[in-house]
């Protein structure tokens, strides 16, 4: 107790404020998902689909349902499952929008895209997820689920190019086209479908897990400050320094790798990721011309960094497809890494120290990143932010803290 009160005492200057309540974090939790689940249609277009827009009406979207349905499914059990949200529904309008090799940007219209394919598989596998002993799919619909789910990993194997990356596309065998974002979420896919799956079938989940891990440490971009994490892609013309909000959920997804399948890599360079990260996160780091990158502790909910222009087409793509820009957001997928770290009974007392540290004052800020989301057209910042906080809720910082310091002792 006396470790765990020095750590509270050190930490209070660094936040300027006293920790945030978790009972005000599930109110703002409840509001969150109230507003995403008013945006789930009911005509008869598209019925079941949830909204892209926030503030009016957008058009449903296969992309954002999934990524709705993610958020809604990883509520703390006292608030899941959101009654007025109609998940079977949500689940029926993505699967009549389905092509050849899953979904693409609009609805019905290809290319397909991996990591539209990712979320899918992510929203579909935690609906077959009972939660608190309920389960959004009746037992007459959980087969037609779990075939669907089968084969919408089959498909992500099949994406998958031989090294272990993703791209946005299908795998072409072109370095080129290999991108670190549909990596990481082929691979999360994979980890959260892998409890629904049969033998054989989890079995090969786990052969791809390891090469899309492999192929995230060999392609690891390092800092002269000492900075580790990921850029757009090895072969992308926008790789000048690593992403934060993109490193921050690269690292959320292989500590939530570590925990179903433990020691899948080298498990050194994810020491080194997390050091640097939590150094970013607290401290900050000077950049390799000589600017100060601020820790991620004060920055401003909307410094967020967006892929470039020369990364929205894939280098000698003979089709010419363009990409959607994506846009990584550090605070969500900074507190969901720092969840997974602080829980982590295998790090080092210090890592989860500091990780207690960062999630602190990732928390007493909350309120901005809520204000953040709802200011946004689009509704996947409302999505990302409500995933995080929901997260934090069910696995508290300071609780995998305290445990880690109980066996220390």
């Amino acid at each position: 107790m006396g470790s765990l009160l020095a750590i509270g005492i050190a930490i209070l200057p660094l936040l300027g404020a006293k920790p945030i309540k978790d009972s005000d974090i599930r109110e703002d939790i409840s509001i969150l998902s109230q507003n995403l689940e008013a945006r789930q249609l009911k005509d008869r277009a598209g019925a079941g689909a949830f909204d892209w827009s926030m503030h009016g009406p957008g058009g449903p979207q296969v992309w954002t349902t999934a990524q709705v349905l993610t958020a809604l499914l990883t509520l703390p059990p006292k608030q899941q499952p959101p009654l007025s949200t109609d998940v079977p529904e949500a689940l029926s309008y993505i699967d009549s929008h389905r092509i050849e090799g899953g979904w693409g940007y609009q609805d019905g219209a290809a290319p397909a895209i991996t990591e539209i394919d990712a979320w899918v598989v992510i929203a579909r596998a935690l609906a077959l997820r009972p939660s608190a002993g309920v389960s959004p799919i009746a037992a007459d619909q959980r087969q037609t689920q779990l075939a669907n789910l089968s084969r919408d990993v089959d498909t992500l194997l099949e994406r998958q190019f031989k090294d272990g990356a993703w791209g946005p596309f299908e795998a072409d065998g072109l370095p080129g086209h290999e991108r670190t974002y549909s990596t990481l979420m082929g691979l999360w896919a994979l980890v959260e479908a892998r409890p629904s799956l049969g033998a054989d079938a989890q079995a090969r989940a786990d052969a791809a897990v390891r090469r899309a891990k492999d192929w995230l440490m060999q392609n690891l971009h390092r800092e002269q400050n000492g900075f580790v994490g990921w850029t757009i892609g090895p072969q992308s013309s926008n790789r000048a320094r690593p992403i934060a909000g993109l490193t921050a959920q690269g690292l959320f997804v292989l500590q939530r790798a570590e925990r179903d399948l433990p020691a899948i890599g080298d498990e050194e360079q994810l020491r080194e990721i997390r050091k640097a990260f939590l150094k970013l996160g607290l401290n900050g780091l000077k950049t390799s011309d000589g600017e100060v990158s601020p820790p991620l502790r004060g920055r401003l909910m909307d410094v967020n960094d967006q892929a470039g222009d020369s990364d929205r087409y894939l280098r000698d793509d003979p089709k010419k497809r363009a990409l959607e820009l994506n846009t990584f957001l550090w605070y969500p997928w900074t507190l969901a890494a720092v969840v997974e770290m602080a829980g982590d009974k295998h790090l080092e007392r210090t890592e989860r120290r500091d990780a207690f540290v960062l999630g602190r004052a990732l928390t007493s800020r909350y309120k901005k990143a809520v204000d953040f989301a709802n200011q946004h057209e689009i509704a996947y910042p409302t999505a990302e932010t409500l995933y995080a906080l929901s997260l934090y809720i069910r696995k508290p910082i300071d609780k995998g803290v305290r445990q880690g310091q109980a066996k220390a002792k």
